[in-house]
């Protein structure tokens, strides 16, 4: 279809899931922008701890199942 869309998120699992390209923005301006596999060699903290929560929410998901199912 040749669209380009943008999207505002502050999902990150949503935008590494749905987006060809991210941009992440603090205190209003551009700190990195690139596919996601290029934003993961990123040297900014920042942009570490945003890629980082995916990961983190899926530990504490299996851990919570993980949780349910022994007891």
């Amino acid at each position: 279809l040749a669209l380009t869309t943008v999207m505002v998120t502050h999902d990150m699992t949503a935008a590494l899931l749905l987006a060809d390209r991210i941009a992440v923005m603090r205190a209003g301006r551009v700190v990195a922008q690139g596919q996601p596999a290029e934003l993961s060699n990123n040297n900014d903290p920042y942009v570490a701890e945003l890629l980082s929560t995916p990961k983190r929410q899926a530990e504490r998901l299996n851990a919570l199942l993980a949780g349910a199912s022994a007891g």
